[in-house]
């Protein structure tokens, strides 16, 4: 079976809280009007690792702050000298400014937007794959249930990090919360897929409830032709005819007995990077309503994509894994670059993705 992915590309595809921070009083004994005695006093202070150190108001080890920063008295976390600052949070070595009362993330350069992308690529995928070398000898069938009694999480990597901006809410987890919805009404009602621009849960983590994250003090917003500037206009290319970009396409659900299969292509380019991905989801039918379920998955993107001057061309023929299936509820390939200068684009046709798993396989191509 798993050579239908290659019998199948091949004809196919090639290719034709917003806190006012309040200055501390000094709590050290020394300066206290009670001291009855003019000897001085030496408080013991515990050692703290490097880039910490001893707070006598919190009465622990915290984060040193950069320049311009402080400790904030109610929360501890790094916030400007002044004024009504965001929340600092590192992560990936990266300096995260999380503002509480857009809720929106905030990162100095597309660089550090990427190093953050591509760390929570890695969270994911070194989570999910730990936990399953735990049981090699398990089928699909077998760790689906085991899930249930671990209380396993797929997407626990990306709660982690989204829980560390508090009162934070991503774009991932309300298309997650959309899609139960629509999972519990037998697949009617908002289709989650039409509302993810981006078919991929490290983008939409560092976007907000509202599609929207900022870089070098400008506010960009996710939509279905790209990215846009808040206030002014497109900062992803649109088409280069008879090429395009920023576009996707969801096959019908495929449905096996009691499962069913949804494959996902898309190309897409951000000012952050761009990407040609093949996406497949597994469902399966427990009792009267659907839910995610692993099953043992292949999918694969192929076809031809283009430089922004539609002629140059890369030829993909890409699958995952290289051999056999992974148990997953869902899986993805994707050939990506970053920067703004590395658009892809593609032309009706010829860029597609296709799933093959021991049951049912099907393609969806761009068009």
């Amino acid at each position: 079976m798993k050579n239908f992915i290659h019998r199948l590309i091949l004809p196919v595809f090639i290719f034709s809280l917003t806190f006012v921070s309040c200055t501390k009083m000094n709590q050290s004994p020394l300066n206290s009007k009670e001291l009855v005695s003019s000897s001085k006093v030496i408080p013991y202070v515990p050692q703290c690792n490097s880039g910490y150190h001893w707070d006598f108001y919190w009465k622990k080890c915290i984060a040193d702050c950069p320049t311009g920063y402080h400790n904030d008295s109610i929360t501890g976390a790094c916030v400007v000298n002044g004024g009504n600052p965001p929340i600092i949070v590192s992560y990936a070595g990266v300096n995260i400014s999380y503002y509480t009362t857009s809720h929106t993330l905030s990162f100095n350069s597309t660089s550090d937007v990427n190093t953050v992308l591509n760390q929570l690529d890695a969270d994911y995928e070194n989570y999910n794959t730990t936990y399953e070398n735990q049981y090699p000898n398990y089928t699909a069938l077998q760790l689906d249930s085991l899930d249930s009694i671990n209380n396993f999480d797929q997407l626990q990597s990306y709660r982690n990090f989204e829980a560390k901006f508090s009162g934070y809410t991503s774009k991932r987890s309300t298309i997650e919360t959309i899609e139960t919805t629509w999972l519990n009404n037998n697949f009617v009602g908002a289709d989650p897929d039409s509302l993810d621009f981006a078919f991929d849960h490290s983008e939409n983590a560092i976007c907000n409830s509202n599609y929207q994250l900022q870089i070098s003090n400008d506010t960009y917003q996710m939509t279905d032709n790209g990215l846009v500037l808040v206030g002014g206009g497109n900062a992803s290319p649109l088409t280069s005819s008879p090429c395009f970009t920023n576009r996707r396409k969801w096959s019908p659900r495929i449905i096996a007995a009691n499962r069913a299969f949804q494959v996902k292509a898309a190309i897409h380019f951000t000012l952050i990077r761009s990407s040609a991905k093949g996406k497949v989801v597994s469902y399966k039918l427990s009792g009267n309503k659907w839910k995610r379920s692993r099953y043992d998955l292949a999918v694969g993107v192929a076809g031809t994509i283009y430089a922004s001057d539609c002629s140059t061309t890369v030829t993909l023929n890409l699958i995952n894994p290289g051999s056999g299936y992974k148990k997953r509820r869902e899986l993805k390939e994707v050939y990506r670059t970053w920067g703004i200068s590395s658009a892809y684009y593609t032309q009706s046709g010829l860029l597609g993705a296709s799933f093959v798993t021991p049951i049912s396989q099907g393609s969806v191509i761009l068009q």
